[in-house]
């Protein structure tokens, strides 16, 4: 091969290997490609540490928390506050305190982040978790819940109680007004949050929450034939959003089973049986979505694996691990809620149903759909769909808690 060749063949490669087409309607098309490039290398890193014999989920999740912690170093250091480790009876936290000097006792935040319940930490959500310290001069706690599969539900849902009612209960050790305390998370995050909030609601917790912050949550793991799953039922080597289809069904096994065992009876979305699909689907029914994203299931004529639906129904219909499984009495317990849905987003569809159905029932709700955005988009500091969305949710937060 003549040498001239050599350099437009790279080239070449590298761009066909970059080339991952985003919507028209993507708002920071640039910037995009930038995660969408990120999400197919990480899992190429993942497939070829499975080739060579190692763990692919450790593979990626050391890469996924290098390409988070990055912005750390790749922004200016944020000022204006310090963090300390801690334990919060037995849970490892990290508290964001703002350097400014107030007379008052500040609100608090309990955040939660989100992976998958499998991936990311503290260290990887550092920089959100502090820009959100400053922003709403809260004391942030960040928790380190145990992660899936080694730590299958409810492990990580008992951490984040755990630590959440230390907190409200040693308030003042920390300069926070109890009754301003809030929980809040994306992604993961946001399905342990309003777990959490549904738990201090049911057991009638007090001090009661003040607000429930979830960032594109996930909600439930009933119905994968929901138009948003179809819509994103792609690769991961060619997919813009990092919460497809197949990625969450994966995500949700390993955190409520501790494996694929189950996987393809949920992407088949035979796990349910059609008794159980038409007793819950006024729970997670699509005649809730905007009209673009209607559809009618099908029910009555669903597939089923009777014995796989035994298997895992006490896990998937119990509201601490798919929150959206709630009743409306159970709905009413839950403090002021602030939401968030992002178009491009596996995760949209159900999102979309719990803000309908708190709508419904004239609960204090904040709700915001982002268009043009992916999953993901509220810890990307590069974007500045996440500088706005920082500012929202923070100004949110100032606000409930006057």
């Amino acid at each position: 091969m003549k040498r001239w060749l050599i350099a437009p063949i790279i080239l070449f490669s590298v761009a066909y290997y970059a080339y991952i087409p985003l919507p028209e309607d993507a708002i920071e098309p640039y910037k995009q490609h930038i995660p969408a490039l990120t999400l197919k290398i990480v899992d190429d890193v993942g497939r070829l540490a499975e080739l060579f014999g190692f763990s692919r989920l450790n593979a990626t999740r050391a890469v996924t928390d290098m390409s988070l912690m990055a912005g750390k170093y790749l922004h200016p250091k944020i000022e204006g506050v310090q963090s300390e480790e801690g334990t919060f009876d037995g849970i490892g936290v990290r508290i964001f305190k703002p350097t400014t000097t107030s007379k008052e006792l500040r609100p608090g935040v309990v955040y939660i982040h989100g992976g998958g319940w499998t991936l990311l930490s503290v260290d990887g959500y550092d920089r959100f978790t502090r820009a959100l310290a400053k922003k709403t001069q809260a004391i942030v706690v960040s928790v380190d819940y145990r992660l899936a599969p080694e730590h299958i539900f409810p492990a990580a849902f008992d951490d984040c109680v755990k630590a959440t009612k230390y907190f409200m209960k040693n308030a003042a050790a920390f300069g926070v007004d109890s009754s301003k305390i809030g929980v809040a998370g994306d992604s993961a995050g946001g399905n342990l949050a309003m777990a959490v909030s549904l738990y201090f609601g049911k057991e009638n917790i007090q001090p009661k929450l003040n607000f429930q912050g979830l960032i594109y949550p996930a909600l439930q793991a009933m119905d994968y034939n929901l138009s948003s799953y179809r819509e994103f039922d792609v690769s991961m080597r060619n997919t813009y959003t990092p919460v497809t289809k197949t990625t969450m069904i994966h995500y949700y096994n390993l955190y409520g089973f501790g494996g694929d065992q189950y996987v393809e009876y949920f992407k088949e979305n035979t796990h349910t049986t059609r008794e159980t699909k038409k007793k819950y689907r006024k729970l997670v029914d699509p005649s809730h979505l905007t009209w673009k994203y209607q559809m009618v299931p099908d029910d009555d004529n669903s597939k089923e694996n009777i014995e796989i639906a035994n298997k895992v129904a006490n896990v998937i219909l119990n509201p601490y691990f798919a929150p959206l499984m709630s009743t409306d009495e159970e709905l009413k317990l839950l403090p002021k809620t602030y939401l968030i849905t992002a178009e491009y987003d596996g995760l949209r569809d159900e999102g979309m149903i719990l803000g309908h159905r708190l709508r419904r029932i004239n609960h204090p709700l904040n709700y915001k759909h982002w268009d043009g955005v992916e999953h993901g988009f509220m810890i990307y500091s590069f974007y500045d769909s996440y500088k706005a969305g920082l500012e929202h949710l923070s100004s949110y937060i100032k606000e409930v808690s006057v």
